[in-house]
């Protein structure tokens, strides 16, 4: 695949950017034995009932937990917000890592019981299904990362999204 190839500019792995002004990202690909590739992908789960577990210190052990995963399996976390009752994730893995589908059953499993034992609650924690989508373009990134950083003014957490304490990753 030339670069240029029209779609969107091919830049061999560099991070993902993000820009302020613009709300925007560009994907950056790698390269593997003569395949160019990206695979970045956006997923949400929620806790069953949408119960809202995911405070006080919840939410801080919860993205530990997804950042071990995530090292133990090759994915690079990208950006993660953790809402009162579900989680945005971005991630870009590598193209012969473990598939995604195993690192969600890893950390909702890791943190259902960590979560259950510090709450004191019965398991299970979280919902069975998850949203996931596999990102193909620097503008369907972009829509989707500011759907995210709108997401706590929507739900009323607060008036405007610079009340809000948003990861971001800029490298």
């Amino acid at each position: 695949m030339p670069a240029g190839h029209g779609l969107f500019p091919i830049v061999l792995y560099q991070g993902i950017l993000y820009d302020d002004g613009l709300s925007s990202y560009t994907i950056h690909y790698k390269s593997h034995n003569n395949v160019v590739y990206s695979c970045t992908y956006y997923v949400v789960w929620c806790p069953k009932y949408r119960r809202l577990v995911l405070v006080n210190g919840i939410d801080a052990r919860l993205k530990e937990i997804i950042q071990g995963v995530c090292a133990e399996y090759r994915a690079d976390i990208l950006q993660m917000e953790v809402m009162p009752d579900h989680v945005h994730f971005f991630a870009r893995s590598e193209i012969d890592a473990r598939p995604m589908a195993d690192w969600v059953q890893m950390w909702k499993s890791v943190s259902s019981r960590q979560i259950a034992a510090a709450l004191a609650i019965d398991p299970p924690i979280w919902q069975t299904d998850y949203f996931d989508r596999y990102l193909r373009s620097s503008e369907i990134y972009s829509e989707k990362w500011h759907y995210v950083e709108q997401n706590a003014v929507r739900a009323g957490l607060v008036e405007t999204i610079d009340l809000w304490a948003v990861p971001r990753n800029d490298s």
